[in-house]
């Protein structure tokens, strides 16, 4: 008998395990009512906007980063201080696997 205890016991502590898992990685459950599909199509859900002429990149270029140059130094130097950000992270992980070896 307590042979039996001890072979659910772990498996008690796993089901907790995953209770626990799923609390951290999903912590707000959807209802089943918040999947379904409605088949009644609306008004609003149409697209009545006409064709898009302008491609992705035109419409970048376009932007007011490009035509202001106060926004271009802005966003110039959010860019160089990422580049610096993942380049020290990178460096640091260098480091600790150099002294792994």
């Amino acid at each position: 008998m307590a042979e039996l205890a001890e072979a659910t016991e772990p498996q008690a502590t796993e089901a907790e395990a995953c209770v626990a898992h799923d609390a951290f990685m999903f912590p707000s459950a959807l209802k089943p009512t918040d999947l379904q599909l409605e088949d009644e199509s609306s008004e609003e859900d149409e697209d009545t906007d006409g064709p898009n002429d302008q491609g992705v990149m035109s419409s970048i270029y376009s932007s007011k980063m490009f035509s202001d140059p106060e926004e271009y130094e802005k966003w110039k130097n959010r860019g160089w201080r990422a580049v610096q950000c993942c380049g020290g992270a990178l460096l640091v992980l260098a480091l600790i696997f150099d002294e792994m070896d």
